[in-house]
């Protein structure tokens, strides 16, 4: 297996949309009597859309209640594509499927009440992601920077600048798989749901775990 760095420089990405609206930067220069004259720079090689196979590709959810116990799961994508320039990612974006929040812990005491299915509900309420009226979550990259890109995420209505860190790709018989983890302050979203008991403190923090699955041709 071939692992290698997910994200080349930005400036990359913007020569390759420049390039990718019919044309390279045009330069005024200098000829040897003096004069100036216009050439046009040679575009980058070009990139190619890969799109994502969101059966395989998912995100992974971790929050905790501090000092006690942490929740993890799964979310399915609707959608994807990643821009690849040989084997770097140059842009891309992908949308999360929220109607299908999974919970994958045993941090549960049904004795108590308190099971798998309340908390994906609880999830599900406006407590949280209101996904009755907020279906979908979407990042999309706006520029990179070594192993990490930059980008807006969109969820329950409301978009941010957050970035996705420790990128890798690999590549395996044709198939490209991109990993990263994306940490955002739930509250900046407005999921703002404080535990009614003031001892008992949920973290601002979501980790996310990205993983895209895409193959080419």
């Amino acid at each position: 297996m071939k692992k290698t760095s997910l994200f080349i420089a930005s400036g990359v990405a913007l020569s390759f949309a420049l390039a990718s609206c019919g044309g390279g930067d045009h330069k005024k220069a200098e000829d040897h009597s003096g004069h100036a004259h216009e050439h046009t720079e040679a575009p980058v090689a070009s990139a190619e859309e890969v799109s994502v196979n969101v059966e395989d590709s998912k995100v992974l959810w971790k929050g905790e209640v501090l000092g006690m116990h942490s929740h993890n799961g799964k979310l399915n994508l609707t959608d994807g594509k990643v821009m690849m320039d040989g084997n770097n990612v140059v842009g891309g974006s992908f949308v999360v499927d929220m109607t299908t929040i999974e919970a994958l812990d045993d941090a549960y005491t049904e004795e108590e009440g308190h099971t798998k299915a309340d908390l994906i509900g609880h999830l599900n309420s406006p407590d949280f992601f209101d996904v009755a009226n907020h279906k979908t979550a979407k990042f999309e990259i706006t520029s990179v920077e070594g192993t990490t890109a930059t980008g807006t995420l969109t969820l329950r209505g409301k978009t941010g600048t957050e970035k996705v860190e420790n990128i890798t790709v690999s590549t395996e018989n044709g198939i490209t798989t991109a990993t990263g983890t994306l940490t955002f302050d739930r509250k900046k979203y407005d999921v703002a749901f404080d535990h009614p008991v003031k001892e008992v403190v949920v973290s601002n923090d979501i980790e996310l775990t990205v993983e895209l699955v895409a193959a080419k041709g």
